[in-house]
């Protein structure tokens, strides 16, 4: 499969698009801060496989800046799709894992060419950026900035109310003592104080088809308690979207559809899953939830084509 690569000083964003034949239709990819590692290119192969190019977004900064995530700007998603239009793209969706749940959410609610949005395993909340580097012991601090930025201005966002020692040593100290990847704890302190309003993410924006879905064992976040406030938000807004929660009880914080998670006789997600204590203890189940993921997605992209 053969990407062509947008890049950030001549093309204004980075970006790995993936054809596929002769379609109309693309879903742009959010894993992580990478557009074209090893998750975006298997997640390319399987949307071209049901008849969708892909667009692995990739990072927004210059060599100058630390990595992490903040200040993100999400006009990023109206430059991608502005260029997807120029090749012949009028169908366009939205995946995200992660944190890239959560920009999948923000960029439907701001632009409405988006008519799928997949978001897995997202936060509803707009948080506090960190930072990931090497600073006085640590590999990643809170920053004191928004996570995302539209039109030069940052959006409000819910502070983890930690130092950035604070912030590190809580995370350090949750991952020896649960024996896995987590961060959950510091998102539970962030909510002890009331959550203003103007910092959830209007997913009521959101046209076309919302799915929201969620893994009760996700250590990182609680992404089950997320995903139903979320259905809990659209049953009391008037809202364009129809959308659907779906609540897998073990998938952990990696859950991707089973064919995505498959390189030759490599399951990449298995493999992956075993970060956390519950991918180790329940492997099987896991790989069950990632196969009826598979099933809905590939039924869902059937139904709505895009």
């Amino acid at each position: 499969m053969k990407s062509i690569h947008t890049k950030l000083k001549t093309d204004g964003f980075e970006s790995w698009f993936f054809p596929s034949g002769d379609t109309d239709c693309c879903v742009i990819t959010l894993v992580d801060s990478e557009g074209n590692n090893i998750v975006n290119k298997a997640l390319a192969r399987w949307f071209g496989k049901h008849g969708c190019c892909s667009l692995g977004l990739g990072k927004w900064q210059d060599h100058t800046q630390r990595d992490g995530l903040h200040e993100w700007p999400l006009e990023y998603f109206g430059k991608a799709i502005d260029w997807l239009k120029t090749r012949g793209i009028k169908k366009i969706g939205v995946y995200g894992i992660s944190f890239g749940g959560n920009m999948a959410l923000l960029a439907a609610s701001l632009y409405p060419d988006i008519t799928l949005t997949v978001a897995c395993e997202a936060i509803d909340i707009v948080m506090e950026g960190f930072e990931e580097g090497k600073k006085e012991g640590m590999s990643e601090w809170c920053c004191g900035k928004s996570t995302f930025t539209f039109q030069g201005e940052a959006l409000p966002y819910l502070p983890y109310g930690l130092t950035e020692h604070q912030y590190y040593d809580r995370i350090v100290k949750s991952c020896k003592k649960h024996h896995e990847l987590r961060s959950r704890e510091l998102f539970q302190h962030a909510e002890k104080q009331a959550v203003p309003e103007n910092c959830f993410i209007p997913i009521e924006q959101i046209h076309g088809r919302l799915l929201i879905i969620a893994a009760a064992d996700d250590s990182m976040w609680e992404s089950e308690k997320y995903a139903m406030r979320m259905e809990q938000r659209l049953a009391s807004l008037p809202h364009p979207s129809e959308a659907e929660a779906v609540i897998y009880p073990y998938g952990t914080h990696l859950l991707l559809p089973y064919s995505v998670g498959r390189i030759g006789p490599l399951d990449i997600a298995a493999l992956a899953v075993k970060l956390f204590r519950s991918g180790r203890k329940n492997g099987k189940e896991c790989k069950e939830s990632r196969k009826q993921l598979d099933a809905l997605l590939a039924n869902e992209l059937i139904f709505t084509q895009l």
